[in-house]
């Protein structure tokens, strides 16, 4: 059987695998002991797993960039592929097996490389974001101010915004400021930002790298 994740070739289960997989405590009636299926589930996961993890890439300007942490990324269900793999064995099943997951990236990639397409990256040490389209062209670009260090220090993550973008050509109403510091706008990272208010926003579904 192969395994499919995302359309692409993510691993197989052949004979070998499942011969693993057998309990011969009793010699005379072999078993398929299901914890043994279970713990190859959890560390394939595991090997998917990119939620939080840390991604490297070079910017298109040639910065060698990476970032850690916040809530994009793949999110595998060892569970259910446990389950899948039990149930194909037992059914005496060949062909493919598509992967459940709990949440999925942009595009399947090698753990450690990047899993988005267009993305945000608010760099927080140029104090500047950029908006980069699948293609790595720059949309839009522009100067920002992050929380100061310390207790309101903007944290380095990455996450999806939930925003749509005006076309560049329309007329959109500037957003009021609010009153109170503590309600002002933030990231889908959860970072405070500190005198940016402008009049177009992050595509919807976008990855928002800080750094």
């Amino acid at each position: 059987m192969t395994l499919k994740l995302n359309g692409e070739d993510a691993g197989k289960v052949d004979g070998s695998s499942v011969l693993q997989w057998i309990s011969f405590a009793d010699p005379a009636n072999p078993t398929l002991d299901t914890s043994q299926i279970s713990s190859w589930a959890a560390e394939l996961a595991n090997g998917f797993n990119t939620v939080g993890s840390t991604r490297w890439w070079t910017r298109a300007d040639g910065k060698q960039c990476a970032v850690e942490g916040g809530d994009f990324g793949w999110s595998i269900d060892s569970t259910s592929l446990a389950k899948q793999v039990e149930d194909a064995i037992n059914n005496k099943q060949t062909g493919e097996i598509d992967i459940k997951y709990s949440q999925k990236a942009d595009t399947f990639t090698a753990k450690g490389e990047p899993d988005w397409k267009a993305y945000v990256d608010v760099d927080l040490s140029e104090q500047h974001a950029r908006y980069y389209d699948e293609s790595g062209n720059i949309v839009w670009e522009a100067n920002f101010i992050s929380g100061k260090p310390g207790e309101d220090a903007t944290p380095e993550a990455y996450g999806r915004s939930t925003a749509t973008m005006a076309p560049a050509n329309s007329s959109v109403p500037r957003t009021p400021r609010p009153a109170s510091p503590n309600t002002r706008a933030r990231l889908a990272t959860g970072c405070r930002l500190r005198a940016i208010w402008s009049d177009s926003t992050t595509p919807p579904g976008k990855t928002i790298r800080v750094r």
